[in-house]
């Protein structure tokens, strides 16, 4: 519209609603349209991957609470004799918690690499928290932060293969025969 100008009907049908005001400047929104799209497609999907980690937090912090009070889970002791042991409550714990039907750390296929950095501390966490101190001590000084490096150097150092576990076992049997406890009615049975 122009002021102190007669305008024509055609000139005031540009006016959307006849109110005889100028048009008002609207600038080319498509790209800033697709640039905030894009950021909120961005955002969104940072808020999803926040929720998955904060649900997996919330089930390692489960299932620890659960292992406190509980107290199943053992600790893997410095001379390995509990290996076995250890790495079923720590493969039960890990299904548990990434809802799997079958074995965690014994499948042929490679789980470590499919944890994400969050994912891969807190199974690290989860295992350095079943230590004996010793072992802590010895894992901590290796400065190993990837839950599968940490598992590789555990089962290497720890588990017993074959005339080690034997030794154990002939060593058990030797204290439990030497023991001067009297015989009960159960043990005799």
């Amino acid at each position: 519209m122009r002021f102190g100008v007669k305008n024509t009907p055609n000139e005031r049908s540009a006016d959307s609603n006849d109110s005889g005001s100028f048009e008002r400047f609207q600038p080319a929104t498509e790209m800033a349209d697709d640039s905030v799209n894009h950021l909120q497609s961005q955002l969104n999907d940072l808020q999803t991957v926040m929720r998955q980690q904060n649900d997996m937090i919330a089930s390692l912090q489960a299932a620890a609470r659960a292992q406190a009070l509980a107290n199943t889970n053992p600790k893997l002791s410095f001379d390995g004799s509990n290996y076995t042991e250890w790495e079923n409550a720590i493969d039960r714990t890990l299904q548990h918690v990434f809802v799997r039907d079958q074995t965690f750390l014994n499948d042929k296929q490679d789980n470590f690499h499919k944890l994400d950095s969050l994912q891969n501390k807190a199974v690290a966490v989860l295992m350095r928290g079943t230590l004996d101190d010793a072992l802590l001590l010895i894992v901590e000084s290796n400065e190993i932060t990837a839950s599968k490096d940490l598992f590789e150097l555990l089962r290497s150092k720890c588990k017993m293969l074959g005339r080690h576990h034997k030794i154990i076992l002939v060593k058990k049997i030797l204290r439990f025969a030497a023991e001067k406890s009297p015989a009960s009615e159960s043990w005799l049975a």
